[in-house]
């Protein structure tokens, strides 16, 4: 069940969407979950997505009084924070580090960040801050783009290569799925579009775990699992994509490269990156 949700801020156009997102996927839960803004910054920091960061000279008061001020203003700037319990939280360290530090002591079970389509050097620094606190494993990640927009998820599609999961990875999904009543699509890429015998087994073992919710499997064939999840995505209609930190090769397309401007899953569509292990 998710119980504790987290949502890194800066304060910026970006962060302040994927709060409004989860605050909207907070409040579609039957048991509403813990909602922790979180702010993390550093003295000083050369560049910095999801913190913020300020130069040498100013007082750690100083900074903040900054920040409270920044989150006394919230409410203003999104409304609907009215309407949920929520407590802010402010971290003097680096993002990923200080999401650690606040998992210590309330385990997170799901993380709502904001990520950039902007090109250029603001694009790369704000991909590769998610792609680290992706990587870092520390709880599965929802992925906000900026120019993603809250509605009821009623297909999710689910990349997979069927080389074994713990059910325990997949319970964040499960939740996900029974709260909206969402049909799964299972998705898996293979350049000669077969099977082989140890993922067809991979395959029934994930069917009996997933038996309770509506489901279908997808094969497609493709070179790159990132072409065919294009592919896939054109012809089938989704409200969420999902897929593992293992998967680090599509992740570091989608967070870190520039080719990643070309793929729908950069553009409007949410993205929840399950921690496998």
């Amino acid at each position: 069940m998710i119980k504790n949700i987290v949502v890194p801020i800066d304060f910026s156009d970006c962060s302040l969407n994927a709060l409004e997102y989860a605050i909207k996927f907070a409040l579609a839960m039957e048991i509403k979950p813990k909602l922790t803004i979180l702010n993390a910054y550093s003295i000083p920091l050369a560049y910095a997505d999801m913190d913020i960061s300020f130069g040498p000279g100013i007082e750690l008061e100083q900074v903040e009084a900054l920040i409270d001020k920044e989150f006394d203003s919230l409410q203003k700037q999104v409304p609907m924070l009215k309407e949920i319990a929520y407590e802010a939280v402010k971290i003097n360290h680096q993002l990923t580090y200080a999401i650690e530090r606040y998992h210590v002591d309330h385990k997170i079970d799901l993380i709502f960040m904001g990520t950039s389509g902007a090109s250029g050097l603001k694009g790369r620094i704000m991909g590769s801050n998610t792609f680290k606190v992706i990587t870092g494993m520390i709880a599965p990640v929802f992925v906000v783009p900026t120019d993603a927009k809250y509605q009821s998820i009623k297909n999710i599609g689910f990349a997979n290569d069927y080389q074994g999961l713990l059910p325990e990875a997949l319970l964040p999904l499960k939740d996900i799925c029974q709260r909206y009543n969402a049909t799964l699509h299972i998705v898996h890429i293979d350049k000669d579009g077969i099977l082989e015998p140890q993922e067809t087994d991979k395959a029934k073992n994930l069917n009996l775990f997933i038996k309770d919710l509506p489901h279908k499997f997808h094969l497609i064939e493709d070179v790159a699992v990132e072409l065919g999840l294009n592919k896939f995505l054109q012809e089938q209609a989704v409200d969420l994509m999902v897929t593992l930190t293992r998967n680090k090769g599509l992740l570091e397309k989608l967070f870190t490269k520039s080719e990643s401007k070309k793929m729908i899953l950069h553009s409007k569509l949410p993205l929840l990156v399950l921690k496998d292990r």
